[in-house]
């Protein structure tokens, strides 16, 4: 059996927590690295890790973490979860792969990252693979990304259309 058998596994669950979400949003090199820190900051994350990660790129189409030192993002674009997803594997020894101790961190650092609602929908994505995780404690209230900065409006106009003689059409 390969050292990460479930790998695969929980591909697929990941694929179905996100598919057609924010999560899978693609996001720059630049935003990737930017989201990384801002969760480097917060006190729980330093709790768990003082020493920042070194945030690289390659020019496949996979990221990667290498260790407990690196997150390579792919430079082709990445899903905003991919985030979360390396920094699980910083936190976690190395020879974990996509293991039981590497989803609970996965989840931990989503509901540090997103709040509870993403994390729990991650943690049901996995529970219905039939994928282990463990609920690591989490204090924080307000997560790093709060939801209203996804926050769109929908069905109003980008321009609103004005004009000074109100009785003539309006040529758009």
């Amino acid at each position: 059996m390969s050292r990460d058998a479930q790998r695969s596994a929980c591909y697929e669950a990941e694929r179905h927590w996100f598919h057609g979400t924010l999560m899978n949003e693609r996001q720059s090199f630049e935003s990737l690295a930017s989201q990384t820190r801002e969760i480097e900051a917060a006190p729980e994350w330093q709790q768990l890790r003082r020493t920042p990660v070194t945030i690289g790129y390659n020019e496949g189409s996979r990221s990667f973490a290498q260790g407990s030192f690196l997150i390579s993002y792919a430079l082709a674009g990445t899903g905003r979860s991919t985030v979360c997803h390396e920094m699980a594997h910083v936190i976690t020894p190395s020879d974990v792969g996509h293991d039981h101790e590497w989803r609970s961190a996965f989840v931990w650092v989503t509901r540090l990252a997103y709040g509870d609602d993403w994390a729990d929908s991650l943690g049901a994505g996995f529970a219905s693979s039939k994928l282990s995780f463990d609920v690591w404690p989490l204090e924080r209230t307000t997560p790093v990304f709060p939801p209203h900065l996804f926050a769109a409006s929908h069905g109003a106009p980008l321009f609103t259309t004005t004009t000074n003689t109100p009785n003539r059409a309006i040529a758009l």
